[in-house]
C-alpha cells in the first residue's frame, strides 16, 4: 500500500528503507522477507536495532544478564520467544 500511494504520503518511493526497533525491528524483517518470498518491490535497505532473531532456548549472553534484570526478567523474555515460536517447533 505505502508503494502504490507513496505521493500521497509525501514520498517518491523511489528508495524503500525500513527501520525498526525491538519488536519493530522484528516487524520490519518479517515484512522484508514477505516481499522477498512474495516477489514484490523488497526493500533497499534494512535496519534493525535489538530485534530479537535469537529464536532458540539455548542460553546467550544477554539472557545470562536478563537472570538479575528487574524490567526484563528471563521468565518474561521466554513469554515473549514462545509467542514467536511456540512449543515444539524449531
Amino acid at each position: 500500500w505505502c508503494i502504490q500511494n507513496a505521493f500521497q504520503l509525501g514520498s517518491t518511493a523511489e528508495r524503500v528503507v525500513l527501520v525498526g526497533d525491538s519488536a519493530g525491528g522484528n516487524l520490519a524483517l518479517s515484512l522484508a522477507l514477505r516481499c522477498i518470498m512474495e516477489k514484490t518491490r523488497a526493500p533497499d535497505a534494512v535496519i534493525l536495532a535489538y530485534p530479537a532473531l535469537y529464536l532458540s532456548d539455548a542460553p546467550s549472553a544477554s539472557r545470562l544478564l536478563s537472570v538479575v534484570d528487574p524490567l526484563l526478567p528471563t521468565s518474561f523474555l521466554l513469554k515473549c520467544l514462545h509467542s514467536y515460536v511456540p512449543d515444539g517447533l524449531d
